[in-house]
């Protein structure tokens, strides 16, 4: 977060700001709002977007949002999703505050699933990975872990009482309960870490160079969240999950493991 002065002077940047520019509170106060701290990326290449954004939004009087770059002091640059507001007195205009924030994890997100795609290995509903890459993966983490000795273990999350669901609430309400475990799990997830959908009301989870006690304080983290009542629509439904771990062993198959995760929770 950001504020300037109706000069267009930075007179506020906070520690977050600091941390995702590599600029210092010292080194920006009271100087003029770089233009080319914010970059767009269009198809002439990179252009100045922040200063205009924010007279934009002075002169409109209205928050504006915008996914740009920032320029970071050592030169590479951050995505990250810009919001700019007016901010008033009782004697008119104050100035303007900005909020941005790292949207790196997004975008290697989206870039996954594009990626999911292309290959035929992508579940529509979810947003995530399908059985057949989650096997395929599976396969080549035990090759590895086989061969270099490389710890990963597995995460299955199953939805109770899914057929109930859909008897009494219908299939549009089931699927947006499928849907609100896959984003709850994928946001607790690394980014390295992979998840897809297994079953009609089943997920898992690769987790890789964990041990025990950190693979178990994983999934208790993904089962509390999920304990809470599901906003579907008009619906608020308590949805039990059965959430399962365990670490692969040499001798596993995937169809071993990922059957002992289902059976032990944390």
């Amino acid at each position: 977060m950001y504020f300037v002065d109706a000069q267009h002077r930075i007179v506020f940047w906070n520690k977050a700001a600091e941390e995702i520019t590599g600029f210092s509170a010292q080194e920006l106060l009271g100087k003029p709002m770089w233009e080319h701290l914010f970059l767009y990326i269009g198809s002439r290449g990179p252009e100045p977007m922040g200063l205009c954004l924010l007279q934009q939004s002075l002169r409109e009087g209205r928050l504006l949002q915008e996914d740009l770059y920032i320029q970071h002091k050592a030169g590479y640059r951050v995505p990250v999703s810009l919001r700019v507001g007016p901010l008033r007195d009782s004697r008119g205009l104050k100035g303007a505050v900005g909020i941005f924030k790292d949207n790196s994890r997004e975008l290697a997100h989206m870039q996954k699933l594009r990626e999911l795609q292309e290959r035929g290995f992508f579940d529509p509903l979810t947003q995530m990975a399908n059985r057949q890459y989650m096997e395929l993966n599976l396969q080549s983490r035990l090759y590895e872990k086989k061969r270099y000795g490389w710890p990963f273990g597995v995460l299955h999350v199953k939805v109770q009482r899914f057929g109930r669901i859909q008897e009494v609430f219908g299939q549009k309400v089931a699927d947006e309960v499928v849907k609100l475990v896959a984003r709850t799990l994928l946001f607790h997830l690394r980014p390295f870490d992979v998840a897809g959908r297994w079953a009609q009301d089943e997920l898992v989870a690769i987790v890789v160079n964990v041990n025990e006690a950190k693979l178990k304080s994983i999934a208790q983290r993904v089962a509390t969240l999920l304990k809470e009542p599901a906003h579907t629509g008009a619906d608020i439904l308590k949805v039990e999950v059965s959430v399962g771990a365990t670490l692969a062993l040499a001798n596993d198959t995937v169809s071993s493991l990922v059957n002992r995760a289902s059976k032990l929770s944390p």
